[in-house]
């Protein structure tokens, strides 16, 4: 099995020779993704091979006529759901609420629903990795560190799907161009660390003081990899705060860092020693089957 290209060019720091890239789509066809605007088109698009192909509109069709199936047939032989209604109704909500910090007793009022049978419905789209929970770092005895999981709707065009969302108003929203990309990432990272032959942890940071690290991915070997993302494709030293602080704070001293802000430029720039912005197309660069493969791995969550 050969390794991810991204992984281990992060973690050696070798960005050397990465162009824009191109992203293999079902039927053979190649499509270049770099780009705010091209990268939120694929991540409303989702990942779903059906609706590659589709117009917009049969794209929210599809993705609405998958979600009544899945009640009708898999949801219910995992939860045996008796109200349809709130299982509609919490996917939206889940939707609303990916990449965010999880809050059980918040969703819950707003769906009416008992804890145990709230609960219930979220582990039943866990086991079909409709959603996922991130956990929080907590090598630390910081008492100010949250120890929340983030919650995470791995396919990005089921969120806008659900939520209704419309590509010109997405893009002009900074809080819903950056939910969509950032799941868009996480869908990406995930495939890749499923199909590691060694174990690698991911999981997030937030603190109450609102310092946040979208991912932070360690490695078998020690290394900490800090990872930001932005939806932007401008990039300044601010970006790099949190992870400045988390590597001078959080981390023992002989800890291996690389700290990245994947953006949707097109440049790898330096902005001091291990930090490195870095284009979101990096992610797939070099070797397009990964990108295909996280397609496939939302629909069939057992491959690797």
């Amino acid at each position: 099995r050969v390794a991810p290209v991204f992984l281990s060019r992060a973690v050696r720091e070798d960005w050397a020779g990465l162009a824009s890239s191109y992203a293999l789509l079902p039927g053979g066809e190649s499509a270049r993704l770099s780009g705010k605007d091209t990268v939120l088109m694929q991540a409303m698009r989702g990942g779903y091979p059906e609706v590659q192909h589709l117009s917009d509109k049969a794209v929210r069709r599809w993705h609405h006529d998958y979600v009544q199936a899945l009640m009708a047939r898999d949801l219910q032989e995992l939860a045996h759901i008796r109200r349809k209604d709130s299982m509609a109704k919490l996917l939206e909500v889940l939707a609303a609420w990916s990449c965010k910090l999880m809050d059980v007793s918040a969703i819950g009022a707003q769906l009416a629903l008992a804890r145990p049978t709230l609960e219930s419905y979220i582990n039943a789209l866990e086991a079909l990795f409709l959603v996922e929970r991130v956990r929080p770092w907590a090598k630390t005895d910081y008492d100010r560190v949250s120890r929340q999981d983030k919650l995470v709707m791995t396919d990005t065009g089921l969120v806008a799907s659900l939520l209704r969302w419309q590509f010109d108003k997405v893009r002009l929203d900074p809080d819903q161009s950056g939910k969509l990309v950032e799941a868009f990432v996480f869908a990406q990272l995930a495939a890749q660390l499923d199909a590691q032959d060694e174990t690698h942890s991911l999981t997030h940071y937030c603190d109450r003081e609102q310092r946040e690290i979208d991912f932070l991915i360690e490695t078998p070997d020690g290394t900490t990899l800090g990872l930001e993302v932005k939806a932007g494709s401008a990039v300044g030293a601010d970006s790099f705060k949190h992870l400045v602080w988390f590597r001078e704070r959080m981390l023992k001293n002989n800890t291996p860092f690389v700290g990245m802000v994947l953006y949707t430029g097109e440049q790898v720039l330096r902005f001091g020693e291990h930090l490195w912005a870095v284009p979101m197309h990096a992610l797939w660069a070099g070797d397009p089957r990964w990108r295909k493969l996280a397609r496939l791995r939302m629909c069939h969550p057992g491959i690797a």
